[in-house]
């Protein structure tokens, strides 16, 4: 069940703000029925909140909530459910729910009568039945007429709010498409989906889809779209197969979107040798008059694994470039045409080049080699030379899980430990912090303070379990630093740091140090009403400024 300590122990900022709007009243509660709760918040905006804390289900219209993030709007509204009993139409205060006993009682002829009436009241409802009954019917002519209805751009263009409006709006439909292309392959159905291609990318490229919702829809369709078109006897001609071949083109090539490349090599059943010939002469057309040079470079890539030529493929993907890309290029596609062994040698050619941010990728695909091979000493010693050549937590991590699983990991430790020591302390804390090495931990943090810069937090409050009165020079300087900058944002952390600090200097019995320093913290801020809030909010100060002890 989705509580606010839940939200807590993910966000406590999100949590911390959802307590405030809570407190100040921005919570309208709607209704609750049947463990759903609907509810107004206001912040910037009036935004609408769904709960149902039973599922761990939650929505919010909201920048944030569109992305279907937790946002604080949720969080004020399980804040109020928590606190209250009972809200309108709240059917557990009754203990029974009349109105679904009463629908389960109606006859057929009521029930059909009720639904007509909501159909033509809600268009929501009336979408729902309508994607029903296509989902049952598998009637494609209605798909196409809701997909007309439901994906087809209204607006000029589509600012955040209602881009992610539309993505929410088109999910229904799309998924209704899904379900139907599981059972029912038809050439009908693959026209139906590039229909509703057209639409959606014809909304997006009037949309600001940042939260990247359209984008996803348009993965989703392009998924379908291969699914159906290689379904048995949906291009059952040639013309057919030559159709299809001539749509991929277009949807990359027609300079309507640059944004979504068709892989052709996932067709290859569905084009057959007309359509693959047909395809690849209207990319050589596209080539001899140099448009698209990176659509064309992506067909003939997918091209290339789709023919299975290996030579053809390194020309592609490698291009003649130098580098630890062109390496990883060519291996990844020599993989995806199943030329495994040529893969894992152009990745070992890699692996002698100059090292650059590709490095890794290189070393594990020759790691993944080696293991395939049973030979795990070879994978020890890649990870090794790697966290010797790029010294980080990252590759320390990945060859202790090799080492690990060849056991002999006892025999490495010690000086894996030293590599990160002498060349990314940063790293090595990390490891230590990881592992619950607390007191090494604090020891390298005391001695290269930068390595910790971004940990003392964390760091501190695991001393504190301990040995509380080490850390309050710590807290005092993070607030004092936290400080320097205004803000809600800075008052919020150092908050946190002061609450903290009051429970470790009373732990070690020196609550008086933090009255002292906390009394000070005020007084510098006394002109931030903003940060005397936040004090008071959480508990530090009293609304006269008295400090709270705890």
């Amino acid at each position: 069940m989705l509580t606010i300590d839940d939200i807590a122990a993910w966000d406590a900022t999100t949590a911390s703000r959802g307590r405030a709007y809570a407190r100040s009243g921005r919570v309208t509660i709607l209704r609750t029925r049947r463990g759903v709760t609907d509810a107004d918040v206001q912040g910037s905006d009036l935004y609408r909140v769904r709960v149902q804390p039973e599922l761990d289900d939650y929505a919010c219209d909201c920048p944030v909530g569109a992305t279907g993030a937790l946002c604080k709007h949720v969080a004020a509204v399980l804040v109020v459910l928590e606190q209250e009993t009972t809200f309108p139409d709240d059917d557990a205060a009754t203990g029974a729910d009349e109105v679904t006993r009463w629908l389960d009682a109606l006859d057929p002829a009521a029930t059909r009568a009720l639904l007509h009436l909501a159909r033509d009241e809600f268009p929501q409802v009336a979408d729902l039945l309508a994607r029903e009954y296509v989902s049952s019917s598998a009637d494609v002519g209605r798909l196409t007429a809701e997909i007309n209805a439901v994906l087809t751009p209204r607006r000029t263009f589509y600012e955040y709010g209602a881009a992610n409006r539309y993505a929410d709006e088109a999910d229904g439909i799309v998924g209704t498409i899904e379900e139907l292309a599981e059972r029912s392959r038809t050439p009908e159905l693959l026209k139906a989906v590039e229909r509703a291609l057209t639409l959606v990318v014809r909304a997006t490229l009037r949309s600001d889809d940042s939260a990247g919702g359209h984008g996803m829809l348009i993965e989703r369709l392009l998924t379908v779209h291969e699914t159906v078109a290689n379904g048995g006897g949906v291009a059952a001609t040639a013309k057919d197969r030559r159709r299809l071949a001539t749509w991929l083109f277009r949807f990359r090539f027609d300079g309507t979107q640059d944004f979504f490349d068709p892989d052709v090599d996932r067709y290859a059943a569905a084009l057959g040798a007309e359509g693959v010939a047909e395809y690849r002469a209207l990319v050589g057309t596209e080539a001899a008059h140099g448009r698209h040079e990176y659509a064309v470079q992506h067909a003939r890539e997918r091209l290339a694994v789709l023919d299975r030529d290996a030579d053809e493929i390194v020309r592609a993907f490698g291009r003649d470039l130098p580098g630890q890309y062109a390496a990883l290029r060519v291996s990844q596609g020599l993989d995806e045409a199943g030329f495994a062994d040529e893969a894992l040698a152009h990745a070992r050619r890699g692996l002698a080049l100059d090292p650059g941010p590709h490095h890794g990728r290189l070393v594990d695909r020759v790691v993944a080699g080696a293991v395939a091979a049973g030979d795990p000493g070879e994978a020890v010693n890649l990870r090794a030379a790697h966290l010797r050549r790029m010294p980080s937590a990252i590759t320390f991590e990945a060859l202790r899980a090799q080492a690990r699983d060849a056991g002999t990991w006892d025999g490495l430790r010690e000086a894996s430990e030293q590599v990160l020591a002498e060349h990314d302390p940063a790293g090595l804390l990390s490891v230590l912090l990881g592992d619950g090495r607390d007191d090494e931990a604090w020891e390298l943090a005391v001695a290269d303070a930068d390595a910790a810069r971004y940990r003392w937090p964390e760091l501190c409050e695991r001393r504190a379990r301990t040995h509380p009165e080490q850390t309050l020079p710590y807290y005092r300087t993070m607030v004092t630093d936290t400080l320097r900058t205004t803000g809600a944002h800075s008052y919020a952390i150092a908050s946190r740091l002061l609450v903290a600090m009051r429970s470790a200097a009373g732990a070690a019995g020196r609550s008086d140090e933090f009255v002292a320093f906390m009394t000070e913290v005020v007084e510098a801020n006394r002109r931030r009403p903003t940060c005397i809030d936040r004090f008071v909010s959480d508990g530090l100060i009293a609304r006269d400024r008295s400090v709270r002890r705890g």
